[in-house]
C-alpha cells in the first residue's frame, strides 16, 4: 500500500526513509517539498489543511533539514536542508547556524555531521547540544556506501509514497480540439499555469506503454466545478472506452487538488477524463495504490 502524494501525512516520508534506508530521507524530503509546496500554478501552495499550521511546520523542518521523528525524545533526526546556509535567531538571543557542503548540487546522502567542530557518530542530534550559539556542519555526497547511517534493507513501518503514473514513460492523448493537453501532466510547469480547457464532450488522458493497474486519480481545477462535470474512463478489454466512476462525487474547489478512488481497481492501457460541461483543469495525476 502507498500514500497518495497529496495527503497531509507529514510523518510518512521520514518514518519510511529512516526505517528503511536513512540516507534516502534527504532526497525524499527535497522531492516532497519541491513537489507539494510548488505554488499556485499547480494549485498546491499547501498540500492539505493548513488551519493548524501543520503544513507550514513540516516545510520549516524540511528547510532546516531536521525533524522531531520521536516526539518528546529530546532528539532531532538530521536529513538534508533545503538551503546550504541557514541561521535561526532564537528568542534568548542565541543562534543556530546550519551549513551544508555538497559534493555536487544534488547531493543528499549525509556523510558527516558535526557541532562546532565535534563530529557526530550518527544522524541524531540531541537538543541539549543546541544550547547557546551553535554551528551545525553537514557534509553530503551521492554514494550511499558513504552514508553516515545506512539502515536496514526493508521498511518496517510507515507507508511508501507512490509516484504519479504519468511521471514515467507514456504519452498524452486528447480530443483534437484540446489545446496544450500536455500541461495537465507536467507537474507544475509555469507555462501551463492557465490550465487546459475541455469543452463539453472533450477529453484528455494518458496512455501507458503497456496495460497497468490504476486505482486512484487526482484533479486540480483552475475554476471551481462539480465532480459531476467530469467523467473518468479507461480502455476496456475490447479496446473501447468504458466508464471508471469514482467512489464519491462532490465539489471541485478552485486551486485545490482533489483525490478520487475508483470504484474498482482496473488494469488498462489508458485513462482519460472527459468533460460533461466546460471546465478548466490545471493538473491530473494517476496512481495505483494497490
Amino acid at each position: 500500500m502507498c500514500a497518495i502524494s497529496n495527503q497531509p501525512a507529514h510523518h510518512i516520508p521520514f518514518m519510511y526513509a529512516f526505517s528503511d534506508r536513512p540516507w534516502r530521507a534527504g532526497a525524499i524530503v527535497h522531492d516532497l517539498a519541491g513537489r507539494l509546496f510548488a505554488g499556485a500554478h499547480i494549485g498546491q501552495g499547501f498540500p492539505g489543511d493548513e488551519d493548524n499550521g501543520e503544513m507550514s511546520a513540516w516545510w520549516l523542518w524540511a528547510a532546516l533539514g531536521l525533524y522531531p521523528l520521536e516526539l518528546a525524545s529530546g532528539v532531532l533526526r538530521i536529513g538534508s536542508p533545503l538551503f546550504d546556509d541557514i541561521r535561526v535567531d532564537r528568542g534568548d538571543g542565541s543562534s543556530l547556524r546550519i551549513r551544508s557542503r555538497r559534493s555536487e548540487p544534488g547531493a543528499r546522502v549525509l556523510r558527516r555531521a558535526g557541532i562546532d567542530g565535534v563530529a557526530l557518530d550518527g544522524a541524531e542530534l540531541p537538543l541539549a547540544a543546541l544550547a547557546g550559539d551553535v554551528e551545525l556542519e553537514l557534509d553530503f555526497g551521492t554514494d550511499s556506501a558513504e552514508a553516515l547511517e545506512k539502515g536496514g534493507s526493508t521498511a518496517t513501518d510507515g507507508t511508501a509514497w507512490c509516484q504519479d503514473l504519468t511521471g514515467g514513460t507514456g504519452e498524452v492523448i486528447a480530443s483534437a480540439a484540446v489545446v496544450g493537453a500536455a500541461f495537465l501532466f507536467d507537474d507544475g510547469d509555469p507555462a501551463g499555469s492557465g490550465g487546459v480547457t475541455l469543452a463539453e464532450g472533450e477529453g484528455a488522458g494518458w496512455r501507458f506503454p503497456e496495460p497497468r493497474a490504476v486505482s486512484d486519480v487526482t484533479v486540480t481545477m483552475v475554476d471551481a466545478a462539480s465532480s459531476s462535470s467530469l467523467r473518468w474512463e479507461v480502455i476496456g478489454v475490447d479496446g473501447t472506452w468504458i466508464p471508471a466512476p469514482p467512489t464519491h462525487v462532490g465539489d471541485l474547489p478552485a486551486d485545490r487538488t482533489t483525490p478520487f478512488t475508483l470504484r474498482s481497481r482496473v488494469v488498462t492501457p489508458a485513462i482519460r477524463v472527459r468533460a460533461d460541461a466546460e471546465v478548466t483543469i490545471r493538473q491530473v495525476e494517476v496512481f495505483d495504490l494497490g
